[in-house]
């Protein structure tokens, strides 16, 4: 690990990208921490190998005394010495001191990648002042490759902590936030990404607008390679999609069905999850929508098992159900659906972000996550999983021409070319993208879900679920102790981020109850699902203890109280 100090009213000749980067941060030294991605220009190490570009994220800590600016200042970036293939992992820590106040730039994450030898590419780097397709944002693999692991290897102590990354919400300021099971909130990594893509939408630093597309799409590629490695899956089993309800109908539109085959749904599902399913039937398409039947509020496998047969063409299920947080046993359920040869499909938008859930364990053949949950990127871009051994079996549904292999030269070469015909015939790789619409895409939505995903992987997703589960059994306890009905199962093994729970029978009195807490500015929801559900709380790795305090400060306070009816009831809640 190298360390730099930076004296009183030293000043140092920097890159463009370091001083904008630094200059972000200490002009707003009340302001949350903020994570930066930047490359460093290639120059030589002081082993005589060439030093390449670091993809890296900066977590900036808030100064030791707010309020105070800090003087202008910059600040040199590492050179990190790449002269193998294999790209180098980095950890940097950095401090600055003016007066009595302390900068602490702890953590530079990253995975070292290498400028290919390309004369465009050498361009780039030897001026860094230019913000062409080596700038911040650039993913083209002809001039970096880069690694994201799924834990990024650096030191224990350098890992950013699930409490820690509260700071990384500017959002939360202000309310008590727990209802990510509704739409979450963005992190500053999130919204840094999405203002330099704007930045680079607005300036089309390219040669030409055709790189500049490119450019723009190559973007994309980080939230795939994020989602890979939270997921334990290869990049080509990943696409990006615009939601949940994208992902469920491109499974329903995808899967070959025949007249005869049923599908089974439980009954605790969010609506979607059963819309894509009734209107086959409706079509003819299947014959039936069966109903796994609830117990009291959990989904055992035997409820699968009671309506599952070899007529059985799917199971649909949320490996965690919206209005209890029961957590279905996926490992279980995929082995019922292999022995009588369904097709297991998955809703993970209600766990991906907060719990560990591997692919392959589970035998999953689709999963769908909306990134606007438990993910915290609320921008409309998604994942879809298509396990590798099932793509085959699946029809493609929609032909994009950026789902085909890149042709020579690439898709600028490839216009350019006077011999090319609109009509021939077009092979599409047989991977997750091919289910992709495979046109212009939303490039902010992306662009925020990779640097999200990358905050989840950064943290690492066991910390992340160690800390979720600690706050809702905390809560749980504590709920039960205040005496209110708890609707959540008592079982740690299906237990998840959501803990809901009743004041009375009376769903009116628990609305009422609802609108006092929102009236105090802490955010949970109202859910039901075939008779189970209440008031619904989420606990995120973003909460800590303070959060249930506030919580529970009010549970005790206004349940000893007869509340009066609740309002007129908003529009348009979402799940």
């Amino acid at each position: 690990m190298t360390s730099i100090s930076i004296e009183k009213n030293r000043t140092i000749a920097l890159p463009v990208w370091v001083s904008r980067t630094i200059a972000r941060a200490i002009t707003r030294p009340a302001a949350p921490p903020s994570p930066w991605r930047n490359r460093n220009p290639t120059s030589t190490g002081t082993d005589g190998a060439a030093a390449h570009s670091t993809d890296a994220i900066v977590y900036a800590a808030s100064p030791a005394s707010s309020g105070r600016r800090l003087p202008k200042a910059s600040l040199s970036g590492p050179a990190t010495s790449c002269p193998s293939e294999r790209p180098a992992n980095t950890a940097v820590s950095v401090s600055w001191t003016c007066d009595a106040l302390e900068w602490n730039c702890a953590s530079i994450l990253g995975s070292a990648g290498r400028y290919m030898s390309t004369e465009r590419g050498a361009k780039a780097v030897s001026d860094p002042a230019r913000r062409s397709a080596g700038s911040a944002l650039s993913t083209d693999p002809g001039r970096v490759a880069m690694r994201h692991p799924r834990q990024m290897p650096v030191g224990e102590n350098s890992r950013l902590d699930a409490r820690a990354a509260r700071d990384l919400f500017p959002g939360l300021a202000g309310r008590t936030f727990l209802d990510a099971a509704c739409v979450s909130l963005a992190p500053r990594t999130a919204i840094d990404a999405v203002e330099d893509f704007l930045h680079l939408a607005a300036t089309c630093e390219e040669r030409d607008a055709s790189l500049h597309h490119v450019a723009m799409d190559r973007l994309r590629g980080r939230a795939v390679r994020e989602g890979a490695a939270l997921l334990g899956a290869s990049v080509d089993e990943i696409a990006l999609i615009e939601s949940t309800t994208h992902g469920l109908n491109i499974a329903a539109q995808t899967i070959p069905f025949e007249p005869g085959d049923n599908v089974v749904v439980a009954d605790l599902e969010f609506l979607q999850v059963a819309i894509p399913w009734v209107k086959l039937q409706e079509k003819g398409a299947i014959a039936e929508v069966r109903t796994a039947r609830n117990v009291d509020g959990a989904l055992p496998v035997e409820s699968f098992a009671e309506v599952v047969d070899a007529g059985t063409k799917a199971v649909v299920v949320s490996s965690v159900q919206w209005c209890n947080g029961y957590r279905v046993d996926l490992a279980a359920l995929g082995r019922l659906c292999r022995d009588c040869g369904a097709l297991l499909v998955v809703d993970a938008i209600q766990e991906l972000g907060a719990l560990a859930l591997d692919v392959r364990r589970a035998e999953i053949d689709l999963l769908v996550a909306g990134g606007h949950k438990w993910l915290n990127a609320p921008f409309g871009c998604g994942l879809l999983y298509v396990n590798r051994e099932t793509l085959p079996t699946l029809d493609q549904a929609s032909w994009g021409y950026l789902g085909l292999a890149e042709p020579d030269g690439g898709w600028p070469r490839y216009f350019a070319t006077p011999a090319i015909t609109p009509v021939r015939p077009y092979e599409f790789p047989r991977v997750a993208k091919s289910f992709e619409i495979n046109g212009t895409a939303n490039y902010p939505g992306a662009v925020a879900l990779g640097a999200s995903l990358a905050l989840v992987n950064t943290i690492g997703v066991d910390r992340v679920e160690a800390h979720v589960l600690g706050l809702a059994r905390t809560l749980y306890e504590e709920l039960d102790r205040i005496g209110v009905r708890l609707v959540t199962r008592p079982e740690d093994a299906v237990r998840s981020g959501i803990t809901t729970f009743e004041v009375s029978r009376d769903q009116a009195e628990n609305e009422a109850f609802l609108e006092h807490l929102l009236d105090e500015r802490i955010y949970v929801a109202l859910r039901y699902s075939s008779g189970v559900g209440g008031i619904r709380v989420s606990t995120h790795y973003f909460n800590d203890e303070s959060d249930l305090e506030t919580l529970l400060g009010a549970v005790r306070r206004l349940s000893g109280q007869r509340l009066a009816r609740p309002r007129a009831r908003r529009p348009g809640a979402s799940r």
